[in-house]
């Protein structure tokens, strides 16, 4: 409903206790926003310092991908030519996290 200008709850009690919004349970819109918020960080060996973790600024190490990743993130390691030394280190996932080291 409309009060002033403003939009004002579109929440309801089910005959479960459980609020909806729009139809759907708070739940299920949380899931949705979380599913969302998931991100795709790029890391590569061949990085430039201080990239932000984008296909076009990856990240240089995996410590840094590492620090800003949320769980159930992807994490994308891009190729590099063999003459180049390999990304040093080791990398913990978080819940739910993908690392694709094909560079997809």
């Amino acid at each position: 409903m409309l009060v002033g200008s403003a939009l004002v709850a579109a929440f309801a009690p089910t005959s479960s206790g459980a609020a909806t919004l729009q139809g759907r349970s708070t739940a299920v819109a949380h899931a949705a926003a979380k599913k969302r918020n998931k991100r795709t960080w790029y890391v590569s060996a061949t990085a430039r310092r201080r990239g932000n973790g984008s296909r076009r600024a990856p990240f240089r190490s995996l410590a840094a991908v590492e620090r800003v990743s949320r769980a159930g993130d992807k994490i994308v390691i891009l190729p590099a030519p063999k003459r180049v030394a390999p990304l040093n280190g080791g990398i913990r996932l978080k819940r739910g996290q993908r690392l694709d080291a094909r560079g997809a």
